[in-house]
């Protein structure tokens, strides 16, 4: 009798892939009829017109797109100093990370004074214990009574923009009276960073900017934290307020050292989604045990079908669990265990670009996220480890359109987030990939409404979605652009 052995083993990585393009098919189509397609709430706000003259230094690169985002930017911010996220309904609120960037960004092009307004805001509304709330009503500075948790990234946001403007001033008499006057929210933003702690270096787990109950901390609670301690550092050191500087240096010894040990040398989104590649392991490339209850239970989802028990779903490489060499050789990793040879992916409208096969380490098992960019520049001195995966993570979450998802375990609709693309445009000028940043800027310049308002999102279709403007997105092109004619502050440590 003849042996097909050796035949059927020479079809299975065939099978495999065909398998595994039929589930994606299916997967995405589900997931797809299960998330329409957002649509744009607004053109812009109302009336807000673009003055002739402005007090800000424009940039000498899209300097219009920069006029139209500081236009933007005085429409939503109030006498009081609260800067509304948006103009519209659920974003007529005051975030602190939102806020944050926007003090900074007034602070790249010279407006100090509405910087100020803003910051003052922000010191007024602090807590005076705990996290900072997700947001608040610009008018009373209560938090916003939505049953939302409250976020410890708050603290490192509010710390860092502080530190940023008052570095950024020319006259550093003006820059002290700043920080002394906002010092006890300073003060009490660093103790908390310092009190999420655990013995193990880590923060407690805490809702992100992804704005959803997180059973794990996630890096995008980390990197502000770790922003927010270098900078608070900085700002004690500057006021002579050693014993806070010496307690906030110790804090920020152990986090990095944690988050370097627990998600290196990929940064993905949580730690369980981590590979490494230590010494002691022989050099092999194994992912970190899983330690949430849905990994536990083998609850992931590869290809992005929402799940209708309330499992978050999530990716994982090599679904199928094909060892890893032959998944190198056959191409089968990224977010549905293979790489796009055939188009299928743009077809689709899902998002990212395929990791080159092979290599030393595996690398991201699908959990690439956007915050990545906070570990680096302007937020933290530059690592050739740390820009590595800040590029790696920028190829895995573009989309077909140009833009960028949020993250690999974000729901997979082929919708491009403006504030996360241009995360990687002011990533990529702080460390000075130019052609990077000004190809992001680029992109989001030819996705802006009629009113020249750049919007929340760019739907899969290529049609501009969500609230516009957005203050977030507003606020880190100014930044951005200002990062390409003069290097922005970025605190050490």
């Amino acid at each position: 009798m003849r042996d097909d052995s050796a035949r059927r083993i020479r079809l299975y990585p065939v099978v495999v892939i065909v398998v595994l393009i039929a589930v994606l098919a299916v997967g995405t189509m589900s997931n797809l009829s299960r998330n329409p397609q957002p649509e744009l709430v607004a053109e812009g706000i109302p009336g807000r017109k673009v003055p002739a003259t402005t007090t800000a230094r424009l940039p000498s690169v899209h300097p219009d797109l920069v006029r139209h985002a500081l236009a933007d930017l005085d429409a939503l911010t109030l006498p009081s100093g609260a800067t509304l996220a948006g103009w519209d309904g659920p974003w007529r609120f005051v975030w602190p990370r939102d806020a944050s960037f926007v003090a900074a960004a007034r602070c790249s092009v010279g407006q100090y004074a509405e910087a100020d307004r803003v910051l003052a805001y922000l010191t007024r509304i602090r807590p005076t214990s705990g996290r900072w709330a997700a947001r608040y009503l610009a008018d009373s500075g209560s938090p916003v009574p939505d049953g939302r948790e409250a976020q410890s990234d708050g603290s490192g946001w509010v710390l860092w923009a502080t530190w940023f403007c008052a570095v950024s001033r020319p006259d550093t008499a003006a820059a002290l009276v700043g920080l002394r006057a906002g010092w006890p929210m300073l003060k009490q933003s660093g103790d908390q960073i310092v009190a999420e702690l655990g013995t193990d270096g880590l923060p407690q787990a805490s809702p992100d900017y992804w704005e959803r109950h997180e059973p794990e901390v996630t890096l995008g609670t980390i990197a502000p934290l770790l922003a927010g301690l270098r900078a608070g550092i900085a700002t004690a050191d500057l006021l002579g307020r050693n014993g806070e500087a010496d307690r906030w240096r110790a804090a920020l010894s152990r986090l990095s050292t944690a988050t370097d040990r627990t998600f290196g040398p990929d940064y993905p989104r949580t730690p369980a989604q981590a590979t490494s590649t230590n010494s002691e392991l022989g050099g092999a490339t194994q992912l970190r045990t899983p330690t949430t209850p849905r990994q536990t239970a083998g609850l992931d989802n590869p290809v992005g079908v929402d799940n209708q028990v309330g499992v978050d779903p999530v990716r994982v490489d090599n679904p199928v669990g094909v060892p890893v060499g032959v998944a190198a050789q056959t191409g089968l990793d990224n977010t549905a265990g293979l790489h796009d040879t055939t188009g299928l992916r743009d077809t689709l409208g899902i998002g990212g670009v395929a990791r080159p096969a092979g290599g030393g380490s595996v690398g991201i098992a699908g959990g690439a996220d956007a915050i990545v960019t906070v570990l680096g520049p302007p937020f933290a001195p530059p690592r050739a480890d740390i820009s590595a995966a800040i590029e790696r993570s920028h190829d895995l979450l573009t989309l077909p359109n140009g833009g960028v998802t949020p993250g690999q375990d974000w729901r997979a609709d082929g919708v491009a987030w403006t504030p996360q693309t241009a995360l990687f445009g002011l990533s990529a000028a702080a460390r000075g990939d130019r052609a990077t940043a000004e190809s992001v800027l680029t992109w989001l310049d030819t996705h802006r409404t009629s009113t020249g308002a750049l919007p929340e999102k760019v739907n899969r279709e290529n049609r501009l979605a969500g609230e516009a403007p957005l203050g977030w997105t507003c606020a880190l092109v100014i930044l951005t652009a200002a990062a390409l004619d003069t290097p922005l502050p970025t605190p050490a440590g």
